[in-house]
C-alpha cells in the first residue's frame, strides 16, 4: 500500500519517520496486530491448537520504521565491529558457507 501512495505521501512520512528516530519514540498505534488463524489442511482433529496456523498483519508504516531500526543497528553492529568476527547468524553477506569454509580453514 505504502508503494501505491508513495507519490501522494512522501513527504509527510519521510517527515514523520524521521521525528520518530529523533524521538526514538514507536506509536502504539503502529504496533497494533490482527491475527487470523487458518486451519492446515488435512489434519484429524481441528479441536487442538497445532492444527492452525496464525497470520499476524501489522501496521504498513510500523513495519516501516522497525525496518529503518533494524538497519541501521545492523550498520552499526558492522561498522564499530561490535560482534565476533566469527559470528555468522543474523549478519548481512554472511552464510553457512562462510562458517563452513572458516571451520576447513581452520582445521
Amino acid at each position: 500500500m505504502l508503494k501505491w501512495t508513495w507519490p501522494i505521501i512522501q513527504t509527510e512520512l519521510t517527515t514523520l519517520i524521521q521525528k520518530c528516530l529523533a524521538r526514538e519514540y514507536h506509536p502504539q498505534q503502529w504496533k497494533r496486530a490482527i491475527a487470523v488463524a487458518f486451519r492446515k489442511p488435512n489434519k484429524p482433529d481441528y479441536s487442538k491448537p497445532h492444527t492452525y496456523r496464525l497470520i499476524t498483519l501489522l501496521e504498513c508504516i510500523g513495519k516501516l520504521l522497525e525496518k529503518i531500526v533494524a538497519h541501521r543497528l545492523t550498520y552499526m553492529i558492522g561498522h564499530y565491529k561490535l560482534i565476533a568476527g566469527v559470528q555468522c547468524g543474523e549478519r548481512a553477506n554472511y552464510a553457512t558457507t562462510d562458517v563452513l569454509l572458516s571451520f576447513v580453514h581452520d582445521v
